[in-house]
């Protein structure tokens, strides 16, 4: 018999947490420099490098790093360290 399967509500606004490969950080990187250059007004909203905590990992809302890896997101790509993403999940 099957394990029994837990379903959870996720939203995609919801925060996640992963670790950024090379060339995401990189992609993040120019995202920012593209969004200063852009909406030079709010400037300091883009910092130069991504927020990490302790452990490295970058902390964001589920769409916009899903926007962000997109284009890294083909064949044999790992846009997140080990494939992994942390959920936060409200109590």
């Amino acid at each position: 018999m099957a394990d029994p399967v837990r379903i959870i509500t996720f939203n995609i606004h919801d925060y996640v947490r992963v670790k950024l490969s090379p060339d995401a950080l990189l992609l993040w990187k120019q995202e920012a420099e593209e969004l200063r250059t852009a909406y030079p007004q709010d400037a300091n909203a883009y910092p130069d490098t991504p927020r990490l905590d302790a452990d490295g990992y970058y902390r964001d809302q589920l769409y916009k790093i899903m926007h962000l890896i997109g284009p890294l997101c083909v064949i044999a790509g790992f846009p997140i360290e080990n494939c992994e993403i942390l959920l936060e999940i409200k109590p």
